[in-house]
């Protein structure tokens, strides 16, 4: 005798659209400043204590917590002092919005600028929720054939345990290709999430199946320059304001900026603002 039982339906109605996996470490030495991104950020803490910080609320950090953060919101990371480092791993996910039981928020619609929800109801799950993330890092080191498919199976095993044992809600569009205007909107957010980092503008035409041609000349028509001025120009800008409003050294705002060569920073924004790092910073303080 065979008993058939019918396949639940998955909950999850597109696929979610991994931006980037990152571990890091943040000790005495780390300097963090308030920063936002386009996209909605998971964080889960492997050890040590701090506090994720937003311009309203402080929220503790300690092994196993799992922070959900809406896009748009400030936040900057802090150590506790006297504890351990922490080290965590930051899971970016475009097209999606996090909400729970006291808080729905269909996609689309605004979230409270502070909006972050804190988890620490799953201790238990460490272990399982570790493993998922180590194995989805290892996949992609290793880049090896079908490592995209075993990357995706364990993102949904990971958020399906946070809508199944945390009550969590997950919002999104129905998953399509941007149309011609808004692949320059989409750009033009990556970019802005992710001025900092290295990154080439093809892999943002291959995120999103376009040309380079395509992308490169819709951006120059409706945005004026081409993608990479824009990021040049995003990561200058930031460099001005942590030089007239932090007292990081030219060497950490360079990096901190996204340029990994002191010596083409410094010529470059000679080239663009006519004087040094320096020279502007002490120009703006007096």
């Amino acid at each position: 005798m065979h008993k058939r039982i019918a396949f639940p339906k998955s909950t999850l109605n597109t696929i979610p659209d991994l931006v980037t996996l990152t571990f890091a470490t943040f000790d005495s030495e780390s300097r963090s400043y308030m920063h936002s991104h386009n996209v909605a950020e998971i964080m889960f803490i492997v050890s040590g204590d701090g506090y994720l910080n937003t311009l309203d609320e402080s929220y503790p950090l300690k092994r196993g917590t799992i922070l959900l953060i809406n896009p748009h919101i400030l936040h900057t990371e802090t150590q506790k002092s006297g504890k351990p480092s922490l080290e965590y791993y930051v899971l970016a996910i475009s097209n999606i919005r996090f909400s729970d039981a006291d808080l729905p928020v269909e996609f689309g619609e605004s979230v409270d600028p502070g909006r972050v929800i804190r988890i620490d109801s799953m201790q238990d799950s460490y272990s399982e929720l570790i493993g998922l993330l180590d194995t989805m890092q290892n996949e992609m080191d290793k880049n090896e054939p079908y490592g995209a498919n075993v990357i995706l199976s364990c993102l949904m095993l990971f958020l399906s345990n946070l809508i199944r044992h945390a009550g969590i809600t997950l919002s999104y569009p129905t998953a399509q290709t941007p149309s011609r205007s808004s692949i320059v909107e989409y750009v033009k957010n990556y970019i802005d999430s992710y001025y900092n980092t290295d990154f080439k503008i093809q892999d943002i035409a291959d995120k999103i199946s376009v040309s380079y041609s395509l992308l490169y000349h819709k951006f120059v028509q409706e945005i004026g320059i081409s993608p990479i001025e824009y990021k040049l120009n995003r990561q200058m800008e930031e460099a001005k304001t942590m030089l007239k409003s932090s007292d990081f050294s030219v060497t950490q705002i360079s990096t901190m900026s996204g340029f990994n060569n002191l010596a083409y920073f410094i010529r470059l924004f000679r080239e663009r603002t006519g004087m040094t790092p320096k020279s502007f910073r002490k120009k703006e303080i007096n």
